[in-house]
C-alpha cells in the first residue's frame, strides 16, 4: 500500500477539502488585490482549486496506487488538466444567465489556468508533503512500539535471570540448616521440613510471575520468618506494621525476602542475643514505601554490595527506571535499615 492511499480516510479526506477551500479564497482575494472582480476570482479559484483537488485525488487512487505509475509525473498531468477543467467549468458558469459575468471567450482560459498551474503545484506539494511526513511519523510510532516491545521482553529475561539467582538462596541455607539437624535433634529437622514444604507449595506456584500481590508477599514472608524462627528459637523476633488498604495492590515477587534474609543472616545471626525485625509498609502520595529494619550488628556486620541487595537495586532499576528508591542506613541505637520506595500499581 502507498503513501498516498494510507491517507484516505473520511476525517482527513474532510480536512483536504477545508484546507483546498481556505485556500482557494485566499488565492482569490490575492487576485483581487492586484487586479479582477472578487466574485469572478472566486469562482475561477474554487472551480480550478477543486477540480485539481479532485482529479489529483483519482489519479492517486488508480494510477499511483493501483498501477504504480509515477507520481510526479501524474501528479502534474492531473494539475494542467484539472486547471484546464476548473477555468472551463467557471467561464460555463459564468457566461450563463440573462446577465453572464463574463462572454465566453477561449482567450480567458490562459490567465486562470497559468495562475491554476502555478498554485495548483505548491499547493499539491504541500499536501504532499504533509503526506510524507505522516507516513514518516507513523514509521517512527512502529519503530518505536518494536522497539518498546523488544526492551520490554530483555527485561522480562533479565528479571527472571535475577529472580533465578535468589530463589535458591533461601531454600539451600534452609536444607544445609535441616541436614544439621538431622543428627541432633531430629525431631526439629522433621518440623522445620514440614515448615519448608508447606513455604514451597506455595511459593513455587507464585514466584515465576513477574508480579505478586502485597498480600501473597507478605504471606510468603511470614512463612519464611516462621521457619527462621523455628532455627534461631527465641533469638528472632519479628512484626508487620502494615497498612491494610495496601494489600490488594501489585509487587514484584521476592521482592522484601531477600531484605529480611540478608538482615537475619548478616545482622541478628552472628550477634549472640538475636534480635528483632520489623517490616513495614505504608503508603505516602502514589508511593509504596517499604522499610525492614533490624537492631542487629550494623552496616560494619552487613554486606552492602551483597547479591540479594544488588538484585533488588537492579530489579527495581529494570521496573521503575524513572522513580523508585533503595537506601541503606544506619540506626543510631545500632542495626541497620532498608528503604524501598516505588509506584503503586494496581493489581493485573
Amino acid at each position: 500500500m502507498s503513501i498516498i492511499q494510507k491517507q484516505y480516510t473520511l476525517g482527513v479526506l474532510a480536512k483536504q477539502l477545508a484546507l483546498v477551500f481556505i485556500f482557494n479564497t485566499l488565492i482569490a482575494l490575492l487576485l483581487t488585490l492586484t487586479d479582477g472582480d472578487l466574485l469572478v476570482n472566486l469562482i475561477f479559484s474554487h472551480c480550478i482549486g477543486f477540480s485539481i483537488f479532485i482529479l489529483s485525488n483519482l489519479s492517486a487512487i488508480y494510477l499511483i496506487n493501483r498501477l504504480a505509475w509515477p507520481v510526479v509525473p501524474v501528479t502534474i498531468i492531473s494539475i494542467i488538466i484539472g486547471s484546464i477543467m476548473g477555468a472551463g467549468i467557471a467561464l460555463t458558469i459564468m457566461s450563463v444567465g440573462d446577465q453572464p459575468l463574463i462572454t465566453f471567450d477561449k482567450r480567458y482560459l490562459i490567465q486562470p489556468v497559468s495562475i491554476g498551474l502555478f498554485f495548483g503545484v505548491i499547493i499539491s506539494y504541500y499536501f504532499f508533503s504533509r503526506i510524507q511526513l505522516s507516513h514518516m511519523q507513523t514509521q517512527l510510532q512502529q519503530q518505536q512500539i518494536i522497539h518498546l516491545e523488544k526492551e520490554k521482553s530483555l527485561s522480562e529475561a533479565k528479571l527472571k535471570l535475577i529472580q533465578a539467582q535468589i530463589e535458591p538462596h533461601f531454600l539451600f541455607n534452609t536444607l544445609a540448616t535441616i541436614r544439621s539437624l538431622i543428627d541432633s535433634d531430629s525431631s526439629k529437622a522433621s518440623e522445620m521440613l514440614d515448615k519448608l514444604n508447606q513455604y514451597l507449595r506455595t511459593a513455587l506456584l507464585r514466584t515465576r510471575e513477574t508480579q505478586t500481590t502485597v498480600a501473597d508477599e507478605l504471606d510468603l514472608l511470614h512463612a519464611y520468618l516462621r521457619i527462621m524462627q523455628l532455627r534461631m528459637e527465641q533469638r528472632l523476633q519479628f512484626s508487620f506494621d502494615v497498612d491494610k488498604s495496601l494489600l490488594r495492590f501489585a509487587l514484584p515477587p521476592l521482592l522484601i525476602q531477600p531484605l529480611v534474609e540478608n538482615a537475619i543472616q548478616h545482622g541478628l545471626e552472628p550477634k549472640v542475643e538475636g534480635g528483632h525485625i520489623r517490616i513495614q509498609l505504608k503508603q505516602e502520595a502514589q508511593n509504596l514505601c517499604i522499610l525492614v529494619e533490624d537492631d542487629g550488628l550494623g552496616l560494619k556486620a552487613a554486606n552492602k554490595s551483597g547479591v540479594g541487595l544488588n538484585n533488588i537495586r537492579q530489579r527495581l532499576k529494570s521496573l521503575y527506571p524513572e522513580h523508585h528508591k533503595c537506601e541503606i542506613r544506619s540506626k543510631p541505637q545500632g542495626g541497620v535499615s532498608v528503604y524501598l520506595e516505588l509506584p503503586i500499581q494496581e493489581q493485573l
